[in-house]
Order: C-alpha cells, then structure tokens, then sequence
C-alpha cells in the first residue's frame, strides 16, 4: 500500500530496509514494481525495497498474484484514476478481506468482483 501511496505523493518516496517483503506470498517489492510500472508508474526496484516518484497513473490491467494484500493496494490505486484498472487474481482478497470490495463500495468506489472468463 505504501507503494502505491508513493505514486499520489507529492516528491520522492523511498521505502527501505524491507527486504521481507520479498518472502511473503510473493516478492511484493518485484511485484508492486512491475504492477505499478503497467500503470505508469515511475517507480525503481532496490534490493531492499522500492523508489516512487509522484505521477499521474493510468487505468490499466494489473496482476494480483494470488496475493491478498497486492490485490487491495492495486484496487485503491484504481479508484484513484480514471478509466478502469482490471486486477487478474482479485479472488486473493478473501484470504483475508472478503468483504474488502462492500467495504469499498460503502466508501464511495466503484468496485466489482467479476467471475472469471
């Protein structure tokens, strides 16, 4: 999430000394980098964490990974900017959040789970 905070920030927004974040469900600092990358960020991968820069993001389709948490800091960027961001393997968030999306909604976003096609 502090990844994507990072993005809407005005300046330069360093998150260091996380190398752990790597051993999670996945490697969320590689995962956030290229996740947010498709959607313009400007955002570096260091072996101990990740370098944003502020921008403007762009809708666009993103992969949770199978990874709750990834999942969640995706959909709040996509509700952030226009157009509709897509988010593969969004089901993750029930591992741990399942009424993340109603949760959303009641909060004023436009939030759908979609089956799978």
């Amino acid at each position: 999430m502090m990844a994507v905070v990072g993005c809407f920030a005005d300046g330069r927004t360093e998150l260091v000394n996380v190398p752990q974040a790597r051993l999670k469900e996945t490697d969320r600092i590689d995962v956030m980098c290229r996740e947010l990358s498709r959607m313009g960020a400007k955002i570096e991968e260091r072996s101990d964490g990740l370098v944003i820069e502020r921008n403007d993001l762009k809708a666009a389709e993103v992969d949770g990974h199978h990874d709750h948490r990834v999942v969640m800091a995706l959909a709040v960027a996509g509700t952030a900017i226009s157009g509709e961001t897509r988010i593969r393997t969004a089901e993750a968030v029930d591992v741990t959040f399942p009424t993340f999306v109603e949760c959303m909604t009641s909060l004023g976003a436009d939030l759908r789970m979609e089956p799978d096609s």
